[in-house]
Order: C-alpha cells, then structure tokens, then sequence
C-alpha cells in the first residue's frame, strides 16, 4: 500500500491544502510506525483534505502512531478535514491522527471503524502538551484494551471542547469512556455523545464524571442530526450548543442537510 510522508528521521514539514479534494482508497498494510497518508508531520499545516481509505485491502494499519491523515503530529494544525474507513494498530491510534502534541485538530470529522490495544481514539490517540481537538466528531465504533475513547484515548495538558461522540460503541477493558478514556490533566468540557453509545464504562470509577462522558444527545433531529445542537451559544453546562460556524468559506465551513451525509455536519466544500 502507500508509503507515507514523512518518518521521524524526515518528517513532513510544509503546509498542504487540500482544496476541497480527497485523497480515495488509501490503505496501507505495514509493521511499522509512523503510519497514514503523512507518517509524521512536523511545522505542518494541513486543511481542507478528505481521506477515504479502502477498506476491502485492509484499511489503514501499522504498528504505533497510526492515523489516515496523519500517524504523528508535532507543532501541527489539521482542520476543515475528514477520513472515513477503518484505522488499526496497536498504540496510538485514531482515525486523523495517533498522536498529537503541541498541535490542534479542529473542525474535521471522521467516520470508521478504529482499532487498537491503547490509547485509541475517535478522532486521535493520544492528545499531549498543549494541544486541542475543537468542534469535531466521530462515528465509527473504537475498540481497544485501555485508554479508549470516542474522541481521545487519553490526554495531557491538553484541551477537548465542543465535540461530538456520536459512535455506536466504544470498547475496552480499562479506562474506557464516551469522549475521552484518560484525563492526565486538562480541560475537556461542552462535548456532546450519542444517548445510546454502549460503553463498558459502568465498571470505573470515572464513569460518573461528565467530563469523560459527554452530556447525552438523541441521534435524530432534536439532537445530534439539529443544526442548532452545533451552532448553538456554549453556555458550558451541557444544555446550550457548540458553537460551531455554518456557511460557505473557511472561517464558517459546515453545512448540514436531512439527506447527506447520513443528517450530520459535513464541510462546507463537500457535496
């Protein structure tokens, strides 16, 4: 499959625009680390990308620091983009990126199924050293052993804010929630989760801390399928929006339409 760009001998450093293009039927099929359409990405800026990975050769797979948009992420930006098909490793693994430090991923989405035995994630692995993940989502079920969640698998230092977990389920065996499985430290607040996601959550003591699992939000046209779930005022108790920016250009890229996208937010350059 593909050889990605970058390592961390020789990481990619440069910015790449998408344009409102995808990059189709990636997959990759390798024992090592540093694996996705970038293998590690340093003083980067990507934006405006769409991966669609082929999952009939496999999906996207690797050892450590697995992602379709990136493996790892360092002093990096990812926004207004998306990956959709399967994504498996063994650690840090998420469905943008594995892992991420002193960098942000904002405004993207990801819909497929993520694997792993820690630090697996909806949207990224592992979230460290000041960085963020803001005004994303992710609907493909995550699994793993620990530190497992529907957006990070764990963080540290670090910030998740206005998301949505809208995966049907999140699995493990230890330190396994909603949005995210492990807080080292940070701020994770205001993030939305599917009312129905099945969890084994109930069996640790942070299953009853709404900063690892989200406020519950139905899957239909009151919820997580509403316009105004998303571009409501955050009031920061759960019960206002996210905040997000509906329109047509970059500083507002959603949309949202009954019929498209299965009735979730999509960016403003996809049809």
């Amino acid at each position: 499959g593909w050889n990605p760009i970058g390592d961390d001998s020789n990481p990619f450093a440069g910015i790449f625009n998408g344009n409102g293009y995808a990059v189709r039927n990636l997959w990759i099929d390798r024992s090592t680390n540093f694996v996705g359409l970038f293998g590690y990405a340093l003083n980067a800026k990507i934006r405006n990308l769409g991966v669609e990975i082929n999952n009939s050769n496999g999906g996207v797979k690797g050892a450590e620091y697995v992602g379709a948009i990136a493996g790892y992420v360092d002093n990096s930006f990812i926004t207004d983009s998306y990956s959709t098909g399967e994504v498996s490793g063994i650690y840090y693994v998420g469905a943008i990126a594995g892992d991420i430090s002193y960098s942000s991923i904002t405004n993207s989405y990801s819909k497929g199924n993520i694997g792993g035995y820690a630090y697996v994630g909806g949207i990224a692995g592992a979230v460290y050293y000041d960085s963020s993940i803001t005004n994303s989502y992710s609907t493909g079920n995550v699994s793993g052993d620990t530190y497992v969640g529907g957006i990070a698998g764990d963080i540290y230092l670090s910030t998740i804010e206005n998301n949505a977990a809208i995966n049907k389920e999140v699995n493990g065996s230890s330190d396994v929630n909603r949005i995210v499985g492990y807080i080292s430290g940070g701020s994770v607040q205001n993030n939305f989760a599917l009312d129905t996601m099945t969890t084994n959550l109930g069996s640790f003591s942070n299953a009853g801390v709404s900063s690892y699992h989200g406020t519950s939000k139905t899957n239909d046209n009151d919820g997580l399928k509403s316009q105004s779930t998303y571009d409501g005022v955050i009031n920061g108790d759960g019960n206002g929006g996210l905040g997000w920016k509906f329109g047509n250009d970059d500083e507002n890229p959603w949309k949202i339409d009954a019929i498209k996208h299965d009735g979730y937010p999509y960016l403003y350059w996809q049809k």
